[in-house]
């Protein structure tokens, strides 16, 4: 544990969260028995592929997936649902859903409590696809993206309903552009999904463009960029919609 409790940060910089270590350092071994993976070390220090506000992204020995560790009470549930969406094969809007949402294998809440933001609360684990973060997306597409989330940010954190309406307003224009081809093929299939989602009730309102990346299709020959795919499922903060059935997926 003691070892195990380390990062190594791939391009050098901060290390893990206090709370993010000491969380794995006490489940790497029950983690990686019960869900069948292994934690990709160097000079017995995992390896930390990046760090966002909630969390950390950690290296798998096999490198088609990473592991994440976040304290975001909404991505858990979301990225469950997406999984049990993606196990029934569905298709909103006549688009399959693995066809925009990186491969979910498996979501967990680890018994730990912590208190990241002042508030008790139990972090998750999600196991998924490993996508091209290297890469850029077309900046048409990143564009539209991020004037969605622009949109969803002056509506949720406005008191008065005139802004609140007009924020829904410019995420709503920016999902009808995207539906209607004004940005591409990839960006009609991402925004067809994005308008089911806000239509069941649970808008992914932080799809801005780094939370989008080419999937990885590898060949015997070579590696090449895939479909443009949403990865990260957080929402945000100052919105609760997620309907609360949603927890049941992941055994709550």
């Amino acid at each position: 544990m003691s070892d195990l409790a380390a990062f190594a940060w791939r391009r050098g910089g901060p290390k893990a969260p206090a709370w993010v270590c000491r969380v794995m350092g006490r489940h790497i071994d029950t983690i990686e028995q019960q869900m069948g993976v292994r934690f990709l070390r160097k000079d017995g220090k995992l390896i930390l592929l990046g760090r966002g506000v909630y969390g950390c992204v950690i290296a798998l020995e096999d490198v088609t997936r990473v592991f994440k560790i976040t304290s975001d009470e909404e991505e858990g549930p979301i990225t469950a649902w997406i999984q049990f969406l993606q196990s029934q094969d569905a298709a909103p809007g006549g688009v399959p859903i693995i066809e925009t949402t990186t491969k979910i294998d498996k979501v967990f809440r680890f018994p730990d409590k912590i208190k990241p933001s002042g508030h008790e609360m139990r972090p998750y684990g999600i196991i998924r696809e490993a996508v091209d973060t290297d890469r850029r997306i077309p900046v048409r597409l990143a564009e539209v993206l991020d004037a969605c989330v622009d949109g969803w940010e002056v509506a949720c954190s406005s008191l008065k309903k005139s802004k609140q309406d007009l924020g829904r307003m410019m995420a709503d224009a920016s999902i009808l552009a995207m539906t209607q081809g004004a940005y591409g093929k990839q960006a009609e299939r991402l925004g067809a999904h994005l308008e089911w989602f806000q239509k069941s009730g649970t808008p992914l309102m932080d799809i801005h463009r780094s939370n989008v990346a080419y999937r990885i299709v590898s060949t015997v020959e070579h590696t090449k960029r895939g479909q443009i795919v949403m990865y990260d499922f957080g929402a945000s903060q100052l919105c609760d919609t997620i309907p609360g059935e949603i927890h049941d997926l992941i055994g709550e």
